[in-house]
């Protein structure tokens, strides 16, 4: 049985040579249309002995439009069995995005095959972007059926996604959320505060279909990016973004005298 083992093993070893590296990483000229990365990784059963390899093409397609804006980040690629995980460097306050597009997997033997094709985008001016998310939502309100806070100056809204939860405050039952939702770009709008932080306006009326006016409730904002199905990966801004500034504020909805 160790004689069967040991052949596994150097046969195993044997077709890790042609794509040797679990793996790799290099820097964006700028100009490329593509790049592919070629991995290779063995993995062993509950019994740590080499049960099958594992072969990836990442094929990185690069978006024309911020070709130029991407010189110089460093890429990350590495093998996840049948997945990978990229990570980008944050050079020239850049931040980089990608977007899965399709995978293609089969299986010859002891061997999966696998290839990925990624589309990747950057976007300058990386402080920017992030600046409202690395500082905290203040004055928060509700007056009649409208919620209003701020948040740190807001250059791009269509990265900008307030999601929205409200809970009816019950003494003597469970509290009853009675909405949860990401809000689309027709409930709310934005509106310079100063030099320095965006005020958001948030028409609650349209996303209500009732309330119980003068109970207790309390409404949580937090806010996050939306995307368009493009991710972030960039160094440090997955975990920022992973926890989002968030605001709290009870109100019993009922009318303002004005």
């Amino acid at each position: 049985m160790l004689k069967t083992y040991a052949i596994i093993a150097i046969s195993f070893l044997l077709m890790s040579t042609v794509w040797a590296k679990s793996q790799d990483d290099f820097t964006y000229d700028g100009q490329e249309e593509s790049h592919s990365v070629h991995l290779s990784q063995v993995y062993a059963d509950n019994r740590g002995v080499p049960s099958y390899q594992v072969r990836t093409e990442a094929r990185l397609h690069f978006e024309e439009a911020s070709r130029e804006i991407g010189r110089e980040v460093q890429i990350y690629v590495g093998m996840n069995k049948l997945d990978i995980g990229m990570e980008a460097s944050r050079d020239q306050n850049v931040l980089s995005l990608l977007k899965f597009r399709s995978s293609d997997r089969d299986v010859q033997g002891q061997t999966w095959n696998v290839v990925m094709d990624v589309d990747i985008k950057f976007i300058p001016e990386a402080d920017t972007f992030m600046y409202p998310y690395i500082t905290p939502i203040q004055d928060t309100m509700v007056l009649d059926d409208y919620l209003s806070f701020t948040i740190g100056k807001m250059e791009n809204d269509f990265a900008f996604a307030p999601h929205v939860t409200i809970v009816r405050k019950k003494s003597l039952r469970s509290d009853e959320v009675i909405y949860d939702q990401t809000l689309t770009k027709k409930d709310w709008t934005l509106t310079e505060f100063g030099r320095d932080r965006t005020l958001v306006t948030v028409d609650l009326a349209r996303v209500l279909t009732q309330v119980e006016r003068g109970k207790k409730h309390s409404i949580t904002v937090t806010i996050a990016p939306s995307l368009n199905g493009w991710r972030l990966f960039t160094k440090g801004s997955r975990d920022i973004l992973a926890n989002p500034p968030t605001s709290k504020v009870d109100t019993t909805f009922r009318y303002s005298n004005r």
